[in-house]
């Protein structure tokens, strides 16, 4: 069982470069993709995630459950979309919205499996956020974007341990 703390650890090191990319330049703008897919910093960022793809993968086949695996896949196909496309594009638009909602929707599978409460809170606060960037799309959106993201990681985080 140990292997999925290390799939784990080895997800959260490769997710660490995109942070760091997103620290760095959150002041100066008002969407996530602004800085993703700034040519500067985007094959880095994709290389990041597809290795951190790819441990995700690994740590999802461990699970063993395919609907998990795949919302995982759609999310990283959509990551990768996003990466791919223009900011401005509706291709890139279609992407975020795909993977925003999947990811939701990976929170409320695990929530109705587990019947976690605290999975239930991070899931209740991220179809707020949702709900409020809805209202936002055309304005600036990144701590939404942010906050999602975070909830999203805590609730994958507690849900390792919880399923441990």
């Amino acid at each position: 069982m140990w292997i999925h703390h290390v799939l784990l650890f080895a997800m959260i090191i490769s997710y660490s470069i995109p942070i760091i990319y997103v620290y760095q330049k959150f002041q100066t703008n008002t969407t996530l993709s602004d800085i993703i897919c700034d040519t500067s910093c985007k094959n880095t960022i994709l290389y990041s995630m597809c290795l951190m793809g790819f441990f995700t993968i690994l740590y999802e086949l461990q699970r063993n459950d395919i609907e998990s695996i795949i919302y995982i896949l759609i999310i990283l196909f959509s990551i990768y979309g996003l990466l791919e496309n223009g900011v401005e594009t509706l291709y890139h638009f279609g992407y975020a919205i795909l993977c925003l909602f999947c990811i939701f929707f990976f929170m409320v599978h695990h929530t109705f499996l587990t019947n976690s409460k605290i999975l239930f809170i991070f899931t209740l606060f991220n179809y707020g956020i949702i709900c409020f960037m809805i209202t936002m799309i055309q304005e600036d959106i990144i701590i939404c974007e942010c906050a999602f993201l975070f909830f999203f990681a805590v609730f994958y985080i507690y849900l390792h341990f919880l399923s441990s």
